[in-house]
């Protein structure tokens, strides 16, 4: 239930043998049932404390590790997705004003906002949605960060029309 996990602070969700490593305290509810306006109206009492934790499962939402995994197992999540997202962030700048990127942002903005209004899993899966989002922009780091270390004497496959240039 959102409003119970909003009550009661909690960040990663699912996993019934443990207790959540990421549980916030947050203020006395009072009288509050499962409605979303009782959500809103305590989030109007506390915003500052809704905003972190709204915060906190974002962030644990992209870190991607979890104190229960093992060491190697965080260390491989953070060198791994560490140059991903810096990649992705260089491939979304690249291409800000594309409408597909307009598009691929607000995917991934309205997934984070749903995982931030609610909770994390305990497994991390809910990143898979847009995983392959991130990569996609990755990809586009990689290729905007190559081509401007090419040679500058290097001379291109393609013409300026796009049409293979006669060799």
């Amino acid at each position: 239930d959102p409003v119970q996990w909003l009550v009661e602070g909690t960040v990663v969700w699912g996993d019934a043998d443990s207790p959540d490593p990421y549980e916030m305290q947050t203020p006395p509810a009072g009288d509050i049932d499962d409605g979303v306006l009782s959500a809103i109206a305590y989030c109007s009492d506390w915003p500052v404390s809704c905003a972190r934790l709204f915060l906190r499962r974002v962030g644990v939402y992209f870190a991607h590790t979890r104190p229960f995994y093992s060491f190697r197992h965080n260390l491989v999540i953070l060198l791994f997705f560490s140059p991903l997202y810096g990649l992705a962030i260089v491939g979304l700048w690249a291409t800000r004003r594309h409408p597909l990127t307009v598009l691929s942002l607000a995917v991934v903005g309205v997934h984070t906002a749903v995982t931030g209004l609610t909770h994390v899993d305990w497994d991390g899966r809910y990143l898979t949605y847009v995983f392959p989002l991130i990569t996609l922009y990755s990809g586009v780091g990689i290729a905007v960060i190559a081509s401007s270390y090419r040679a500058p004497h290097a001379v291109s496959v393609l013409g300026s029309t796009g049409k293979r240039s006669a060799s």
